[in-house]
């Protein structure tokens, strides 16, 4: 996913980690079917996550990379 990610929006290797990081975070917030179709993090902590700070990831990125 990660590279998927850094191919659909032509960004250089140097963002790979928050990719990864990104992709990671999402994965575990998209329901599984090793948990029964439940997300892996209300499996976890058995409450629904929140998911209304989401954005777009390359606009989430270039903040992190200007800052």
């Amino acid at each position: 996913m990660a590279r998927c990610m850094l191919h659909e929006k032509n960004l250089p290797k140097q963002f790979w980690a928050e990719a990864a990081n990104t992709a990671v975070f999402l994965q575990n917030r998209l329901p599984s079917k090793a948990v029964k179709n439940l997300t892996p993090f209300k499996a976890w902590y058995g409450y629904k996550p929140s998911l209304n700070f989401l954005s777009i990831w390359l606009f989430v990125l270039h903040l992190c990379s200007s800052g």
